[in-house]
């Protein structure tokens, strides 16, 4: 009856309007989806089942380093480093498994960019993985803030555990050098009284550990005490000459190859680092007893100047080199060395603003890198 095809076209344009209803609050929920996708600072990848990337945003493409089209249709798996990695992840996309924070080494034009990890996975009725939902936060730059905070507070340690060594030091220098002195004075009285040539080889051996002990008690008395410093402008190339000149006797059996290029001036102590440099060059000698060769060479890094030593000796282990700079540390024989040297060097460099640093391997030798902060008025590449 009319009616009723009047009520049925009623109903049918009521449903109609209900469905551009919602067909227009569907299209304003993807607009805000897409603002909100577009918008995050945190990396989204929607990723289909056999892995390849349906879509991701700005964020995203960014930690990839691909534009936002080329991205879409490559495996997420090609971006990550790690082949370890790449496996786990591959497993856990396969049996729809959730992922949370678990950090990742991605690939990004040559460079590694550390990223946090967490994957959604949606699964049909059979439980099958029919797209996953990847989210992707950059953590590079905290994680380096992290180690360097971790490196800071290393250094500040190691500088309060120097000071109050160097108080000990000092402490026992001086209860020491008193009675060497008195023994040193009895044994040159003891040595004009008599003519006995038994005696006098007593002496001599007697002598010779005093001037040992001497020697000592000098070490001790250069690591604990505040010197005042000469800081001034002046030239690195010279002070690393002055000091392969001023070691060469103990440089015999070492072939040293100089690559010292003219630098700017550098603020620094003239005395204090031919003291560092002539204790890194010794420590090179010792390294090589049977000859060897020793790279010495200068370079210029933003507002430093810097000077590298490598030698071609044994190397240092992994656990010596984490005490290399501590006090008294040394892996010489008994009486052959205070283990003050490189801790001294490692206290003159950074009181003057600059930094020493280690690398070593086992059986290709050892590098020691110091860098200098540049004079304020210089400036330049080296000529």
């Amino acid at each position: 009856s009319m009616n009723s095809l009047e009520f049925y076209s009623s109903k049918l344009e009521d449903d109609i309007d209900k469905m551009k209803e919602l067909e227009e609050e569907l299209r304003s929920s993807e607009e805000r989806y897409r603002s909100i996708f577009e918008a995050s600072p945190i990396g989204i990848v929607e990723v289909g089942a056999e892995d390849e990337i349906l879509s991701c945003n700005e964020a995203a493409s960014k930690i990839l380093g691909c534009d936002d089209s080329s991205c879409e249709g490559k495996n997420i798996l090609e971006y990550i480093g790690d082949s370890k990695e790449r496996s786990e992840i591959e497993e856990r996309l396969k049996k729809g498994e959730t992922v949370k924070d678990r950090l990742i080494a991605f690939k990004n034009k040559g460079s590694e960019t550390r990223v946090s990890l967490s994957i959604k996975t949606i699964t049909d009725k059979q439980g099958s993985p029919v797209r996953s939902e990847i989210v992707l936060m950059d953590v590079t730059e905290r994680i380096r803030s992290e180690a360097e905070k971790k490196r800071l507070e290393g250094e500040l340690a190691h500088s309060a555990r120097l000071a109050s060594i160097g108080k000990l030091a000092m402490g026992f220098a001086h209860e020491i050098s008193n009675p060497l002195t008195n023994i040193q004075l009895a044994t040159e009285l003891l040595e004009r009284k008599t003519k006995n040539k038994a005696i006098l080889d007593r002496v001599d051996v007697i002598t010779k550990n005093v001037d040992l002990a001497s020697s000592v008690v000098r070490d001790l008395l250069d690591f604990s005490r505040q010197t005042q410093l000469d800081i001034r402008p002046t030239d690195l190339g010279r002070i690393v000459e002055d000091s392969i000149e001023m070691v060469s006797p103990r440089l015999k059996n070492v072939k040293v190859v100089k690559k010292i290029g003219r630098l700017p001036n550098i603020m620094g102590d003239d005395k204090q680092l031919k003291q560092v440099f002539a204790n890194i060059l010794i420590n090179a000698a010792q390294a090589m007893p049977n000859g060897g060769k020793l790279i010495v060479k200068t370079s210029l890094e933003d507002r430093f100047a810097i000077v590298s030593f490598s030698d071609t000796g044994s190397g240092i282990s992994e656990e010596n080199l984490r005490h290399i700079f501590d006090p008294f540390f040394t892996t010489k024989e008994v009486g052959s060395g205070t283990g003050l040297g490189l801790s001294l060097a490692y206290g003159i460099v950074k009181v003057q603003g600059g930094d020493i640093t280690v690398d070593s391997r086992l059986g290709t030798g050892t590098t020691f890198t110091v860098h200098m902060p540049l004079s304020a008025e210089q400036g330049g590449k080296i000529q």
